[in-house]
């Protein structure tokens, strides 16, 4: 509701012209939509959010997901973490617009379950998916992008 305020406020200063456009963006905005059927929630750049997998989460693969919108607003470098003492953490990376998937990672390392993706990023929007390896993993955990 918050995004349509703003989005009305700033077509009434314009005129009524714009007022349909503004309202049919609001509607799209894809941090407000599904990716795969699961809600999205947003996670910016320098960020770390808290969340759990449970039983009443959206399945990927039949695994607990948690998805999570990250809009790059400039070409980066970045670190996506997830880590967990409940469960494998696993990381999936998707393009929004294309649906794309365009990296995953199990293991961190030999001796360390939980998850990273690191690499250059163009600017663009993005789906993480959280989620653990194994089915039915349910627990806390701590999704970060830097």
């Amino acid at each position: 509701m918050k995004n349509i305020r703003r989005s009305l406020r700033g077509a009434l200063l314009a005129g009524p012209a714009v007022l349909l456009l503004a309202c049919g963006d609001a509607i799209n905005d894809p941090r407000l939509q599904t990716f795969m059927g699961c809600p999205v929630r947003e996670i910016v750049v320098d960020e770390s959010r808290g969340g759990t997998l449970s039983s009443g989460d959206c399945l990927l693969e039949g695994a607990y997901t948690d998805m999570y919108y990250l809009e790059v607003f400039r070409d980066s470098n970045l670190i996506i973490d997830l880590e967990s003492f409940d469960f494998d953490a696993y990381l999936v990376l998707y393009d929004r617009d294309t649906g794309e998937l365009l990296a995953d990672n199990d293991d961190l390392n030999s001796f360390d379950s939980d998850a990273r993706l690191s690499g250059f990023l163009p600017r663009g929007r993005y789906v993480i998916a959280a989620t653990s390896f194994d089915v039915g993993e349910t627990g806390q955990y701590v999704i970060t992008v830097d």
